[in-house]
């Protein structure tokens, strides 16, 4: 394998590096935050991360700080830039209030 070989796609993450990013989890939570880093496996880390909790036209956010999310756990990463152009902002505890007496 020569160095200029694309391993694991992780060549293009180099694109990302430094930018607002959002990534989707198989677990389905939605995360954001500033990609500072990557490894040959793709796994990344994300400095000023929040996680995103989105309900119907609602959203909120929980701030989770620095994390590190191993490859195989994402989904999807792409830009940040509009994506919740579309929701409306609540505050953190009446949308966990509102969604938890939904679901009872």
């Amino acid at each position: 394998m020569n160095n200029n070989e694309n391993v694991l796609g992780t060549t293009d993450f180099e694109e990302f590096l430094d930018k607002e990013i959002v990534i989707m989890l198989w677990d389905g939570r939605q995360i954001y935050g500033i990609l500072r880093s990557f490894d040959q496996y793709n796994s990344i880390t994300i400095q000023n991360t929040r996680e995103i909790y989105i309900h119907e036209k609602l959203y909120s956010e929980k701030d989770i700080g620095l994390v590190i999310v191993r490859g195989e756990n994402i989904i999807l990463l792409g830009t940040y830039k509009g994506f919740l152009n579309n929701f409306n902002k609540m505050d953190y505890l009446k949308f966990c209030e509102m969604t938890s007496a939904i679901k009872s």
